[in-house]
Order: structure tokens, then sequence, then C-alpha cells
């Protein structure tokens, strides 16, 4: 769809086309036609008023042109013969007044007056009437060719400025998060968009509420879900040490789905918090190297407990302004999702380096890697590609894109082409300053 500067522009420049083609075509008619007139009743002032001395007093200039000379027939009544001729003799028209007469192929426009003593007959070149007639009218119409872009350009600049407050809306509007709800300003706005944006202005305060209201739920629901999970594991800790072994087993399985929906409540709550708007994020200068180096040795015991050998190649990188706890989550939950489904005796691998002017951290393990119809999915919440049996809510992955997006960090994954596994890289632009100090 145009925009309405675009659609203006366009119609108004139709609408000037229009009206000027048509003023231009009165004003060269009209201009013509003056200067026709012009000429005729020049013709018939010379006719009136030719005396005896024809050859002086209309004798042409030396220097004018041929064609634009003029011609004067004098005849007596009597006898009709030719007293004078100046510019050359054209045929006798037939009556008195305007008319035309054919004289070397030329058509010539001539006046006749006649009295009783003589007849005078005044002639002048058609081409060079209408030459001049339609100069006069070019120049009678030439206000007009000038006026209609000049109008056009007038009316832009115009347009422009009125159109002014709707770009500055538009700037607005883009440059807000999605959690802004803050209502636009309605001061300085034009009155036919003010209803605009206080219809905006109710449907964003709409949408922050429902949007509170349901990461409040969340957050609860996950933060109270935590106290009646954690009282239960006691309760379960406290049987098994009453029971037998093969009641224990059981007790083991019910522990370890505990475990499970556990650390759910607790990848939930962090989402929570994470989309919360409300969440006061700290910020502080985090070396990235060295913050990748303890995201490493915290994941070390679950990679042990699998015997997935966990390699750390890390070069310095600089440091940013951050949240640790954020950026600990990213880089936390990439290497358990790594380990989780790496089998047993396989590898990760994890580098820290700067390439083509990108701080970049690469978790690149030996599991069974994704299909490439599932890559796009893989960040969708609750979503697992995962072989059955492997832990995993379907949060990980989501939780990291969301620490990813909030800091403009770039988050790929992507299936290894020299073995089955999968690479996850983020990519941090060095040159960004705002956002990185190098160190």
């Amino acid at each position: 769809m145009r925009s309405l500067r675009g659609a203006v522009l366009t119609w108004t420049t139709a609408l000037l086309a229009a009206i000027g083609a048509i003023a231009f075509g009165i004003s060269y008619e009209m201009g013509r036609q003056q200067a026709t007139e012009f000429l005729d009743g020049q013709l018939r002032q010379i006719a009136l008023n030719v005396g005896d001395s024809v050859d002086e007093a209309f004798a042409p200039p030396v220097d004018q042109d041929e064609e634009d000379r003029l011609t004067i027939d004098v005849w007596s009544v009597p006898d009709g013969g030719l007293l004078k001729s100046v510019g050359g003799l054209l045929p006798q028209l037939g009556r008195s007044g305007l008319g035309t007469v054919q004289a070397d192929g030329e058509s010539w426009r001539v006046f006749m007056a006649r009295d009783e003593k003589r007849i005078v007959q005044v002639g002048q070149r058609l081409i060079v009437r209408d030459e001049i007639a339609a100069t006069a009218g070019v120049e009678a119409g030439l206000p007009i060719l000038i006026a209609i872009p000049l109008g056009w350009l007038i009316l832009s600049l115009a347009l422009r400025r009125v159109l002014r407050p709707l770009t500055i809306m538009t700037e607005a509007i883009a440059a807000r998060t999605p959690d802004s709800t803050e209502p636009l300003p309605l001061d300085a706005a034009p009155d036919e968009l003010r209803p605009v944006l206080a219809a905006m202005n109710d449907l964003t305060a709409r949408l922050g509420e429902a949007l509170h209201r349901q990461r409040r739920f969340v957050s609860d629901a996950a933060h109270e879900l935590r106290t009646p999970l954690t009282a239960l594991r006691i309760q379960i800790e406290n049987l098994a040490a009453e029971t037998a072994r093969a009641d224990s087993e059981a007790l083991e399985e019910i522990g370890r789905g505990l475990d499970r929906a556990t650390a759910l409540v607790d990848q939930m709550l962090k989402l929570a918090r994470l989309d919360s708007s409300e969440a006061a994020r700290r910020d502080e200068r985090v070396d990235l190297t060295e913050l990748v180096s303890a995201c490493v040795a915290e994941c070390a015991p679950l990679a042990d407990a699998k015997n997935v050998d966990l390699g750390l190649d890390a070069k310095p990188t600089g440091a940013l302004l951050a949240s640790r706890e954020e950026l600990r989550l990213l880089f936390t939950n990439l290497l358990q999702n790594a380990i989780r489904y790496t089998g047993e005796g396989g590898c990760v691998d994890v580098c820290a380096s700067v390439i083509d002017g990108f701080a970049t951290v690469e978790i690149i393990d030996t599991g069974p890697g994704i299909p490439e119809a599932e890559l796009p999915r893989v960040f969708e919440r609750f979503y697992r590609a995962a072989p059955p049996g492997t832990e995993g809510a379907g949060l990980g992955l989501a939780i990291a894109r969301s620490v990813a997006g909030k800091y403009g960090f770039e988050l790929e994954l992507a299936n290894r082409t020299d073995r089955a596994g999968l690479r996850a890289s983020t990519r941090i632009a060095a040159a960004r300053l705002s956002d990185i100090i190098l160190s």
C-alpha cells in the first residue's frame, strides 16, 4: 500500500497537470487570437492611412527578413490601373475588408480599403502571422508552465511539514521495546491523529495489563510450586531411609521424577524473570573468557556423570557490560544441552575466540544432531527434538535465545559437517562499543 504522502502527491500531480494543460491551452489560444486581431488591426490601419508617399513611408529596412515584409498595392478606381506597389504585387481581393489570397504558392492575409478614387490593399504572409501568434500564445501560457511545477514543489514541502507529526509518531512507535507500555503523548499530536493515538494507548494499556497478569501468573506459579516440591523431596528422602531396598528403588524413581519437575519449575521461573520488564538488571563488566571458563567448570560434574569429555579452548575476547547471571544462563544452558544430548563417552568442546571482528563462543558436541527440518523450531518453548529418554523439558534453548535476544547477540545452531553432532555459536560484535569494552 502506498504512503499517504505518495498518494496525495500522485493525485495532486495529476490534478495540477490536468489544470495546467487546460489553463495553458486556454491562455495559448487567447494569446494567439489577440495577436491575430492585433495584426489584422495593423493591416487595417496601414491600409486606411496610406498616402501618396507610399514608397518612402513603407520602404522596408535593409536588414529586414524578406518573409517579414508587408506588401502595399494601390490601384486607381476609374481605370483600375496600378498606381503603387511596395513589397510585391498580390492578386486583388474581390471585396473590401479582410481576406486570404494565394500568390507564388504562399497564403497571404490581406486587407482592402476602397474609396471613390483608389483601392489600397495591404498583405502579410500567413506563415509569418502564425509564427507571431504562436509565440504570443506561448508567452501568454509560459507563467502557467512555470507556476505548475513551482506549486507542486511548494505543496510537496508543505505536505512533508504537515505529515511530520505522523513521521515523528512512527519513529516513536518503532523505537519502543516490546515491553513498553507508556502511553504515546497526545499534546503535540494533530486533531486528526489524536483518536488513533488514544485508541493505540488504550490497546497498549490493555495488552500491558494482560502481559503483566500472564507473567505474574507464571512467576507466582513457578515460585509457589518450588515449596511443595522441596517439601516432597524431604519427605521422600525420609521415607527412603525407613523402607526396604525394593521400595527404595521405587522411591528413587519417584525422586528422579521430582528432580525433573523441580528443574522444570526452576526453568519456568528463570524464563518468567527474563521476560519480565520489571526485573531489575544490574549490569557489570563481565570478562567473556572468564565467564565461559566458569560455566564450563560449573557443568563439569554433569559431564563427568555421563563420562563426556568436556574440553575448553579459551582465548582473550574482551569484556562487556551485562548481567553476569543472565550471561551465565545463556552459556550454561547451551552447555547442559550439549552434554545431555551427547552419548556416554562422547565429547563436548568449548571454544572462545575473536573471529572476523566478532567475539565468538562455540560449543561443539558429538551428539546425534538435529534433523534439518526441526532446526527452525528448536528455540520454541517446550519443543524437544531430543531422542526418547533424554532428560530435559525443552526450555534450555528458549532461555538461551531469550538472553541472546535481550543483548542483541547472534545465536545459531547448525549440524556439524564433519560428523554427527551440533555446533552452537554465539557471536558478539566487538565493534559495538556501546555494549563491548575491549580488554
